[in-house]
């Protein structure tokens, strides 16, 4: 490990301060530094790689192949979405090097001079903001495409794309450009280069994780780019859900995962994404190479999907971009987010608590209007089979007496009256004053027979015995008083 500390000297350069942990891979440790010689200089970061001879093969010599092909590869490369490296400084002023070795350090460490990135990682950013915006994260993706698609256009590929390796050369603040940063070129390789094992499990694809288990020999993936597309799906996916495509406990399980299951549904932690971005996704994750689009595809597919100008903060909020947002490159965060493992972990992992999706809404909604249908039934049919037989007899009486009494009084004494006129006229006209009530008292007594002659029509039928039958009836009453 080297001594170094903030005022140290690094060839021509004064170290400002060390990285944190997380920036330490395997093969390097970074600082951030200026010229020592000119006040107020540009900020950069020196990468060392401690390299001890002497020592059978040499410990660190991988390490220092490593720089120098990283190194060798960045100076071909010069894209806005790649880190830029910087030539060092020799004593007479002259920009010749790209790689060094401090003399004036402990252990003559080698070292390189990149691009100091102040707008902190892409994975410190998880810290701030667990699920970006649609366009952001699509903006982010689109960016570090170009890069990527640049690479391939060269003959290279970076194989280790992740939240770690992309860096931001601004802090970002709300209605900022984003510019994100490809870094770490550590493994990176020509595209036809045979694979070898490198890289982040979690990132790596199917037919890599396949050759990491043996089950297919390095020389039958002869084309690596495929490696790079997936890996920016996934980084994609991350922005989007905030989880992985892939959970399963232990790094073992992860690539079992990863080999053979189906990615879990972007719609169970964030169901705002558009389909047609997710369908995206999900081809550059296919488990077949050949399958997944160029890297020129993708861009192409992301920029249809969500147009440029893409504006748009994370869905974090003000606060938090206000917060930790211009943490240094490399910086780490606080704690893990949740259902992800930190690098080299191999506990379990935390299974993600998705989201409810669309789907998962209606089908809520459906179950509260059908319960509620049913209590409507349940209520109709108890309000017609318990309270209405209970209401009903108090009902019923009150219209059945008003209309029985007032039909039955008013026909009853109608005929009451008739037959006591009858009688009376019938004896006292007769004897005395014949010709006068025999013109007023017989109308009145030919409309009588009618409504006697009804009365006996209606209790018998037919035949002539019914006519001795009302002769009886009418003098039985009067004849007998005058004799």
């Amino acid at each position: 490990m080297l001594d170094i500390r903030a005022g140290s000297r690094v060839g021509p350069y004064k170290i400002i301060a060390p990285l944190e942990e997380t920036a330490r891979g395997g093969m390097s440790t970074l600082y951030m530094a200026q010229l020592a010689r000119v006040e107020g200089s540009q900020l950069v970061i020196v990468k060392l790689v401690p390299v001890s001879e002497g020592e059978g093969e040499g410990v660190g010599l991988f390490e220092l192949s490593a720089l120098r092909k990283e190194v060798g590869i960045l100076q071909k490369l010069r894209h806005p979405n790649i880190v830029k490296v910087y030539p060092i400084p020799s004593r007479t002023g002259r920009r010749e090097h790209y790689i060094a070795r401090a003399t004036n350090v402990s252990g003559n460490p080698w070292f390189c001079v990149m691009e100091y990135l102040p707008g902190g990682s892409l994975e410190s950013r998880f810290q701030e903001v667990p699920i970006f915006s649609t366009e952001e994260a699509v903006e982010i993706a689109y960016q570090i495409g170009s890069a990527l698609d640049y690479m391939h256009a060269k003959q290279y590929v970076h194989w280790d794309v992740k939240p770690d390796n992309i860096l931001f050369r601004t802090i970002r603040s709300q209605g900022e450009d984003i510019q994100a940063v490809l870094t770490d070129f550590g493994i990176a390789r020509g595209t036809h280069e045979p694979a070898v094992v490198a890289g982040s499990v979690r990132y790596m694809s199917p037919e890599r994780l396949r050759i990491h288990l043996g089950e297919i020999g390095p020389d039958q993936v002869m084309d690596q780019r495929p490696a790079d597309v997936y890996a920016l799906g996934v980084v994609l996916y991350e922005m989007l859900a905030g989880n992985l495509p892939f959970v399963a406990e232990g790094e073992e399980g992860i690539k079992d995962a990863i080999v053979n299951e189906a990615p879990i549904p972007l719609s169970d932690f964030n169901y705002n994404v558009p389909l047609v971005l997710e369908d995206i996704i999900f081809q550059a994750i296919e488990k077949d190479p050949a399958n997944r689009p160029t890297m020129e595809e993708l861009v192409t597919l992301l920029d249809k999907a969500v147009p440029a100008p893409r504006i748009g903060m994370g869905v974090a909020g003000s606060a938090a971009e206000q917060g930790e947002a211009g943490m240094p490159m490399g910086a780490t965060r606080s704690h893990a987010v949740p259902s992800r493992l930190s690098r080299g972990e191999e506990g379990e992992a935390e299974k993600p608590k998705p989201k409810r999706s669309l789907f998962s809404n209606l089908q809520q909604w459906a179950l509260i209007v059908v319960a509620a249908g049913i209590l409507f039934i349940g209520g109709s049919w108890l309000l017609n089979e318990v309270v209405l037989p209970i209401v009903a007899p108090t009902e019923t009486p009150t219209p059945t007496p008003t209309e029985t009494p007032t039909a039955t009084p008013t026909e009853t004494p109608t005929p009451s009256p008739t037959p006591t006129e009858t009688p009376t006229p019938l004896p006292t006209d007769t004897p005395t004053p014949t010709p006068t009530n025999t013109i007023v008292w017989r109308p009145t007594a030919t409309p009588i027979p009618p409504t006697a002659t009804p009365r006996p029509s209606g209790g018998g039928g037919g035949g002539g015995g019914g006519g001795s039958q009302p002769q009886p009836t009418k003098p039985s009453a009067p004849p007998p008083p005058p004799p």
